[in-house]
């Protein structure tokens, strides 16, 4: 089981020292697992530890997360597989955040962006047999049961995100 921390120890570190994060939840060592944190006295009579893939907890960077769990995803779709990164959570939990980051900590967005221009240009044969790439991308919302599309001004989502 993860060790019992007070609220403070888990304290975010912050440029603005008066901003602080206190989070309910321990990231077991394994970084698989999440439990209530004792001190939030959670309900014992219910399942209290949860087991992911991998747990993201307040020191992982947006980078940490694209490198273990979105670019094998990226790379795959440039190889001709679908794929998706579905960013799930409650209201102001840093889905967002994540996503579009800033330009000292680009986002999933930007990451997979430049990984994919890295690939398409990496694959270009000095032979001058290049290959042709279509390049489709969807960036949505879904918010109170309505679908936004974030890339496509007039469809109820631009300049939203």
């Amino acid at each position: 089981p993860p060790k019992e921390r007070s609220p403070k120890e888990r304290s975010g570190s912050s440029k603005n020292s008066s901003v602080s994060c206190v989070s309910a939840w321990d990231t077991g060592t394994d970084q698989s697992t999440i439990a209530q944190a004792p001190w939030s006295k959670p309900d014992y009579t219910r399942k209290s530890t949860f087991t992911f893939d991998r747990v993201y907890d307040q020191p992982s960077s947006t980078f940490d997360l694209y490198k273990e769990s979105v670019r094998s995803i990226v790379m795959a779709s440039m190889e001709g597989y679908h794929g998706s990164v579905f960013a799930y959570g409650q209201t102001s939990t840093g889905k967002t955040f994540t996503m579009h980051g800033t330009r000292e900590s680009p986002g999933i967005i930007s990451l997979a962006a430049r990984d994919c221009f890295r690939f398409i240009q990496n694959s270009q044969q000095p032979s001058g047999g290049n290959r042709e790439y279509l390049l489709r991308v969807s960036y949505m919302e879904i918010y109170n049961e309505q679908i936004n599309d974030l890339l496509s001004p007039g469809a109820g989502g631009a300049g939203r995100a």
